[in-house]
């Protein structure tokens, strides 16, 4: 299944979409953003596998590795000191 759009966009964007068809990487228009869509899906799954990897620890812990912290404890903490 496909879906058409219409899609308004600056001038300079038109252009810069215009200069990848003619370098000859791309078809038309329509395969430079189909590309563009495909690798954004691509990199926003990467990104929630990474976070995924980054927070499993945490969620896989015993409750009692888990200890009570206020907001005030976690901007001391995070704030660079110079």
């Amino acid at each position: 299944m496909t879906t058409q759009i219409n899609v308004t966009m600056p001038d300079s964007l038109h252009t810069y979409l215009l200069q990848g068809v003619e370098s000859g990487f791309y078809e038309n228009i329509a395969d430079y953003l189909r590309d563009i869509v495909r690798k954004e899906m691509l990199r926003s799954d990467e990104s929630w596998k990474w976070l995924e990897n980054k927070l499993m620890p945490a969620m896989q812990a015993d409750e009692s590795e888990y200890f009570a912290v206020s907001a005030d404890d976690v901007i001391d903490r995070n704030i660079i000191k110079g």
